[in-house]
């Protein structure tokens, strides 16, 4: 990072690779946050239930342009819907208690 030629080496790799993942630091409040965001072409935010807070994730969203933002992933979820293992993977239901409309006749 330091010696500049990170963004010529990320060009370079981009030649090669459809995606580069870079795991970053938290957002906030970390100060490298806008280096990232520079050379990043989209964001995907992580959480943990539970640990994460609602002030915290509000103010990493509102860090960068909304438009870069590819989606969350929430880790260390307790509560499943489902008894089948891999029924929880799909559109998420909503912690209200209502039902997506697209999960109505599920």
């Amino acid at each position: 990072m330091q010696s500049g030629r990170l963004p010529e080496l990320l060009d370079r790799l981009g030649e090669f690779f459809d995606w580069i993942v870079i795991d970053t630091p938290p957002l906030v409040p970390v100060a490298d946050t806008t280096f990232w965001m520079k050379l990043a072409d989209g964001v995907l935010v992580v959480i943990r239930e539970g640990v994460s807070e609602k002030k915290g994730v509000e103010r990493a969203l509102d860090s960068f342009d909304r438009a870069a933002l590819l989606g969350v992933v929430v880790n260390s979820c307790s509560r499943s819907e489902h008894t089948y293992y891999y029924s929880r993977y799909g559109q998420a239901t909503v912690r209200t208690g209502e039902v997506p409309p697209s999960a109505e006749n599920e």
